[in-house]
């Protein structure tokens, strides 16, 4: 028979008993219960006390330390009033002239300069301890002090030689020894004071104190006459002086102690020092793991909580926290230490405080400000945050459930995965101080939309640029700041445009990453590349302003290409396009498959061919093009985009190679299912393979927009045809324009990292055309170029571009500091389309989004990239469709050709063909250089 050893062990339960002075030193009490029991003088130095309850326990020392404390206060309070007359008696020594030397080796004197030095010493010293605390006191005595002697020594030995010198020196003995005695009795009787908060009966043995030190004073003065001295301060007139000298240090203690008691911290040492005295024998916690313990209500008075590991601990309404010694942890903030207590911190400041691991669960924190602080790994469940201020906080791993986040500021706030952001209550925030920039713009956040939407920008660094952007500058930085601190994956994740030229842009870290440390490099470097680059400009412009500008727009090195186009002839084939097939894909998704809807329009028949059949589901297209996609977007060239959705590193080029072989499998065999076989030999049987045959996929939805569909076998057959994409939606054909030329808009937007050049080389040897060249245009310009009466034909715009990763919307660098929109354009587009305008080029990079937003505007065509373009491909590929195109072939043939010529540049740049596409109305067909 087999026996089970193992068994469950229950946390140890030591609620209400008396544990004075037990030692748990080093012992694993994960969950213990220790609610309301004695726990004076106990051990729990280096513990693991994780999850125990001490809630409503008692801290402190036992009955025969409490005694012993007593004493020491007690002689403190006799030691305080003897050395604050002692002093006394010197200053009056000093200044009324003593027939006999205090000090054996003193000399006696009759002149007023060994008490003018002693009074400046104790004035500063009184003033200095009142104004800037404690320490700084002694640091003021010392050097003014010493000032002041170098000072009189000088003056005096040389007007009066070695009596002068005498006089000084004389000063000096008695100024160190009158400072010595009143920084005794200011410690001394600030500490006493200060003690009484340890103490029981605090009044009792006030009043013990004050007998002391009267007793401490006669003794003083029955020394003097067992001694036979008759010290001048003893007699009149010098004993008003000694006297007011010893109360008005009396007074300084007492005061200093007072200052002590609500924590001052000018006064700080003194306190920790008090601390250290009154806990001896005390409750100890030194070093123990306290993560998720409970101290609620619990009395902490003469406990050691030295360096403990305080993570998520619960002091909420603890008593007497401010008499524990917290030395290494966050407690030793004062108004952090209230703050745990109180959990009320409405309308105040905790700016660039650490409050790393604190437990403010339940608080009520409207309209503080933790602009700076460490939040990290603190929990804030069920907190009213409303109308606080997050800027620049650190959040990493920080519980924020449940709390009420109504107008918080979340500006440049930094979180991670571990940021728990569930079931938070909030209406709006703002993503600027002062209440700027609310988000959302209007109305409310429904359920769950406030984690939805800020979950997923973790792990991220925001930059904000007001007066634009030096992309080169920015580059340059990011990889300077990774380099230097061995990070790989520091990379652009997006970049936003924001009202009044403010660009955001979003740095993608690691999620261990100190994120307001390389916040901060990243900002110091990026100001230091912008110097050196524009010390650059001006040693190599030699101070010519209009070149700097031109510089500044155009800041990468262009390299000249060979002869790109020859002038083509004036005759060309007429371009005749006799069908149409459109397949339009209905709503449905990888997982249940797709409907779809097949037509075969022909000029033969004057209705369609349709027919009907099915994609199947087939989940693993989805993941494998997604896999690939993030693959891809990693390779480590810089194209017409630098910034990704996702980071991957340490890949291989074979990785890339299997994930597309794996899709270009799993696509044919998907477009070559028992379900969609219909269509297929539909299709087949309505064509042959000469004729030149445009084939539009139609679909809303943007993962079936990336596939790789020239992949299809069909397209291998059917070696003219082409494949084209259009949204589903009102199919609008748009009037014909006749014009004695072709005119063609082209923008070159920000240049930085590409060379827009090449591509205006280009455009410039166009036949039988009228070029118009933007240079990073203002926004006003591009306008008021759309609006031309005259028209356009083609719009083309090189440069950088994004898209969102849903493609509902897409964005183009138009200069260097303009992110610009579709939306932004929609009336100037608009009257283009409606004056004429045919086709757009995006020759840039990830455009899904910009051809989605104009097919609603109803272009005819468009070419766009589908990811992130390498420079040198973009240029090739325009070079090779112009050519094509200009040549006469029609749109769909140069499109084909061009992107099938890529093939010579994939060694270098992989899945190259992969990129170009048509997006169009599929109402518009048999598109040629020569009908536009």
């Amino acid at each position: 028979m087999l026996h089970n050893n193992h068994r469950i062990t229950k946390p140890p339960n030591f609620s209400s008993q008396n544990l004075k002075g037990r030692s748990f030193k080093g012992q694993n009490l994960t969950g213990a219960d220790f609610r309301y029991a004695d726990i004076r003088g106990a051990d729990f130095t280096q513990a693991n006390l994780r999850n125990a309850n001490f809630s409503n326990a008692k801290a402190g020392v036992e009955s025969h330390w409490v005694i012993i404390l007593i004493v020491f206060s007690l002689f403190l309070s006799t030691l305080c009033v003897f050395s604050a007359w002692m002093t006394g008696v010197i200053v009056a020594e000093s200044v009324f002239q003593s027939s006999q030397p205090l000090y054996e080796g003193v000399p006696s004197i009759d002149n007023s300069i060994p008490g003018l030095i002693v009074l400046i010493v104790l004035t500063v010293f009184y003033i200095t301890t009142i104004r800037k605390g404690f320490v700084a006191a002694l640091l003021a005595m010392t050097g003014i002090g010493g000032a002041t002697v170098v000072i009189l020594g000088t003056l005096l030995g040389l007007s009066l030689g070695a009596s002068g010198l005498k006089m000084v020196g004389a000063g000096a003995w008695r100024a160190a020894a009158a400072g010595i005695w009143a920084i005794v009795a200011s410690l001394t009787g600030a500490i006493a004071v200060f003690a009484s908060s340890f103490e029981p009966l605090p009044q009792v043995i006030g009043v013990l104190k004050v007998s002391a030190g009267i007793i401490a004073i006669a003794i003083a003065i029955t020394v003097f006459k067992a001694s036979d001295s008759e010290p001048t301060a003893l007699v009149m007139p010098a004993l008003p002086m000694a006297v007011t000298v010893t109360i008005i240090l009396l007074l300084l203690s007492f005061y200093i102690g007072w200052r002590c008691l609500l924590a001052d911290t000018k006064f700080t040492p003194i306190q920790n020092m008090a601390r250290a005295i009154f806990t001896i024998g005390g409750t100890s916690f030194h070093r123990a793991d306290l993560t998720n313990a409970d101290f609620s209500q619990a009395s902490l008075k003469s406990a050691d909580l030295r360096n403990i590991k305080l993570i998520r601990t619960n002091f909420h309404l603890a008593k007497k926290l401010q008499l524990a010694r917290v030395d290494g942890t966050i407690l030793s903030n004062p108004k952090i230490r209230d703050l745990v207590v109180s959990h009320r911190g409405i309308n105040k400041s905790y700016i660039g405080c650490n409050l790393k691991g604190v437990n403010l669960a339940g608080a009520d924190l409207s309209d503080a400000d933790f602009t700076a602080a460490d939040i990290s790994n603190a929990t804030f469940a069920g907190a009213i945050l409303e109308r606080t201020n997050l800027t620049q906080s650190q959040a990493l791993g920080t519980n924020f459930q449940q709390v009420y986040l109504t107008a918080a500021c979340l500006e440049n706030w930094h979180i991670n995965d571990k940021t728990q952001l569930d079931n938070i209550n909030c209406d709006y925030v703002y993503l600027k101080n002062n209440q700027l920039e609310r988000h959302p713009l209007s109305g409310v956040f429904a359920t769950g939309e406030f984690t939805k939407l800020y979950q997923v920008i973790a792990d991220t660094i925001e930059l904000i640029f007001r007066n634009g952007v030096d992309w080169e500058a920015l580059i340059i930085a990011i990889k300077e700041v990774s380099a230097t601190n061995h990070i790989e994956t520091l990379t652009i994740k997006s970049i936003e445009n924001k009202d009044d030229g403010f660009i955001v842009v979003k740095v993608r870290v690691c999620e261990e990453a100190d994120k307001a440390k390389l916040h901060q490099e990243l900002q110091q470097s990026y100001q230091q590349q912008l110097k050196i680059i524009e010390a650059r400009y001006q040693g190599e412009l030699q101070g010519k302003q209009a070149q700097i500008e031109i510089h500044r727009q155009h800041s990468v090195e262009m390299a000249e290409i060979a002869k790109l186009l020859a002038q083509q002839g004036l005759k060309h084939p007429q371009i005749q396009i006799n069908k149409l097939i459109i397949l339009t894909l209905g709503d449905g998704n990888f997982n249940d498959g797709f409907p779809v809807t097949a037509l075969v329009c022909s000029d033969e028949h004057p209705l369609p061919i349709a027919f009907t059949g099915k994609l199947p589901p087939e989940p693993n297209i989805l993941q494998i093009y997604q896999q690939w996609r993030q693959l891809y977007r990693s390779q480590k060239w810089f194209g017409r985009i630098t910034f990704e959705e996702e980071s991957v590193t340490n890949f291989s080029q074979q990785e890339l190679s299997y994930y597309a072989g794996q899709l270009e499998k799993c696509l044919d065999n998907w477009l070559n299912s028992q379900q969609f076989q219909p269509i297929a030999r539909e299709l087949r049987s309505n064509l042959t393979k000469s004729e030149k045959v445009p084939v539009i996929i139609q679909t809303k939805d943007i993962h079936l927009q990336r596939l790789p569909w020239h992949l299809w076998d069909f397209f291998q057959h059917y070696r003219q045809a082409e494949i084209a994409l259009s949204a589903i939606g009102e199919r609008t054909r748009k009037s014909k324009f006749t014009r004695n030329q072709i005119r063609v808009l082209t923008i070159l937007g920000n240049s930085i990292g590409i060379d827009v050049e090449a591509d205006r080389k280009i455009l410039e040897q166009l036949p039988n055309s009228e070029t118009v060249f933007l240079v990073e245009p203002t926004f006003q310009e591009l306008h008021q170029q759309l609006w031309d009466e005259q028209g356009w034909d083609i719009f083309c715009f090189s440069g950088h571009s994004s898209s969102q990763a849903d493609g509902s919307t897409g964005k183009m660098l138009l200069n260097q500091t303009k992110l610009l929109t579709i939306k932004e354009l929609k009336y100037a587009l608009t009257k283009a389309i409606e004056h004429g305008l045919q086709l757009a080029i995006f020759n840039s990079c990830d455009g899904l989004g910009l051809a989605r937003e104009l097919a609603d505007l109803h272009i005819p065509q468009m070419i766009v990239m589908k990811e992130p373009v390498p420079d040198k491909v973009a240029q090739e590929f325009l070079k090779y469709f112009l050519t094509a195109f200009a040549g006469g072939e029609s749109l769909y043939t140069a499109v084909r050709q061009a992107r099938e010529r890529l093939e010579g540049l994939e060694d270098e740049f992989p899945y190259a063909t992969w990129l170009p596409v048509l997006f169009q109305n599929s109402a518009e067909v048999g598109m040629s250089w020569r009908k536009l």
